[in-house]
């Protein structure tokens, strides 16, 4: 995993088809899985804060994105991006 401080961003690809509308954004504790985050992201957004995005304090993460259309139809996910969120 890639080793950050705690004002990370998390930044993904802009997909290059005009029918996606949204990205979702999935953050999970990777000691504790149940601590998840689920967002829905305007397709203009490509970056999100660590902390916006639920990875909000020390310990290992996963993040996936999937690009979503109109229809409530998304993408598979990403493979899982780790990150390890340090105090300072």
């Amino acid at each position: 995993p890639t080793t950050v401080g705690p004002q990370c961003l998390i930044e993904w690809d802009k997909v290059n088809d005009p029918k996606v509308t949204r990205y979702q954004l999935t953050v999970t504790n990777q000691e504790n899985p149940a601590e998840k985050t689920v967002l829905i992201i305007p397709a203009e957004t490509t970056k999100l804060p660590c902390k916006d995005a639920g990875a909000n304090h020390e310990g290992l993460w996963g993040v996936t994105v999937q690009s979503c259309y109109d229809t409530s139809a998304c993408s598979s996910p990403t493979e899982v991006t780790h990150m390890y969120i340090t105090a300072k």
